[in-house]
């Protein structure tokens, strides 16, 4: 079976779902920062970190992936209702090339992404399923394929650091991060990963 990596496109497609919800920013009696108790209300499980990668890809509105992956949009999008996003207000759009965008907007759980993501160097500290979910979703957003390895594109300068301590070496070229240890990377990886899990399958033959 081919493996099918894509990368981000520049633009969307479409038709179907969307809306928002709004949170509003308080402050906490207990004393403690704002961020620190959003964080403690997001559920940081396995398909919550692998959403939060997909959004430290971009980290902007709306929560989105494209993708020519079919499997990776019904993973998006399952795991969007997971975390209570209606289905009214999920929209997915199909375009050129086979490329389709599945987005949504929700302010409140934004906010809640973005406080995680200030202290993702300690959330995502230890090489566990969490962490692991995170880097998937940072793979099958910006991840990909060519004839120098595995690859993902535009990687975040915090995101390269979490990669590091967690043992997984890039090197960057022309905007794209190769990374080094490969097997390694998809061995760990690809239990959490849609894109890499054809890749193992695909290695194995």
């Amino acid at each position: 079976m081919k493996v099918r990596l894509k990368i981000l496109p520049d633009k969307p497609r479409g038709s179907a779902w969307r809306s928002s919800a709004r949170g509003v920013n308080c402050s906490v009696k207990s004393g403690k920062r704002t961020s620190d108790a959003m964080t403690r209300k997001l559920k940081l499980d396995p398909d919550t970190c692998y959403m939060l990668g997909m959004y430290s890809c971009s980290m902007r509105s709306p929560i989105s992936i494209t993708t020519t992956n079919d499997e990776v949009v019904k993973k998006f999008a399952g795991i969007a209702l997971k975390l209570g996003v209606e289905p009214n207000k999920m929209r997915i759009e199909s375009g050129k090339e086979g490329l389709i965008k599945a987005f949504f907007y929700h302010s409140k759980l934004e906010k809640m992404f973005r406080s995680t993501l200030e202290r993702r160097s300690i959330v995502f500290s230890h090489k566990n399923a969490r962490a692991l979910s995170y880097i998937a979703g940072i793979f099958d957003s910006n991840g990909g394929k060519d004839r120098f390895g595995l690859y993902i594109k535009g990687l975040d300068p915090a995101n390269a650091v979490i990669m590091e301590n967690l043992g997984f070496h890039v090197w960057e070229s022309g905007g794209r991060y190769y990374i080094l240890n490969a097997k390694v990377f998809i061995t760990l990886i690809a239990g959490y990963s849609v894109m890499l899990s054809y890749e193992q399958h695909s290695s194995a033959r």
